[in-house]
């Protein structure tokens, strides 16, 4: 797959997650299981990153993920992020506080055979904690 096709995969992937919340794509999208280097290390069934995603849905329900730039080289492709929402529901064993939020927020992903391989993560979390006041 071309460098540019590999970009649009991970646009794909951005519009399926964060802005239709369709996690039916991912197998389109990405091996199973993933090798999520933010998890375990190893790799995982897809069905365990799509709960994952489920429950920030579940914690923050208006999140909103603009899309500041899209990167990459050979293999590799980053996302940067600006992510928004509000605290609406359990994250990290803390209530809802209702406070708003917006942090930056970074995913690489490896693609091989025409399909994201890898996945990597940053997420400002001690940025989000300090905005939603929990420690």
């Amino acid at each position: 797959m071309s460098l540019d096709a590999n970009k649009e995969a991970v646009r794909q992937f951005h519009r399926a997650v964060f802005v239709e919340r369709q996690m039916d794509t991912l197998p389109s999208l990405m091996i199973d299981p993933l090798h999520d280097v933010n998890a375990s290390g190893v790799p995982e069934p897809l069905d365990h990153l799509k709960g994952t995603l489920q429950t920030i849905f579940g914690a923050f329900p208006d999140l909103k993920a603009a899309v500041d730039d899209v990167m990459g080289e050979g293999e590799i492709v980053t996302l940067r992020l600006t992510l928004t929402g509000t605290h609406g529901g359990n994250f990290m064993g803390a209530a809802p506080t209702g406070k708003p939020f917006s942090v930056s927020a970074i995913h690489i992903f490896r693609f091989a055979d025409s399909k994201i391989v890898e996945r990597w993560e940053w997420v400002d979390r001690l940025g989000l904690r300090a905005q939603l006041g929990i420690q």
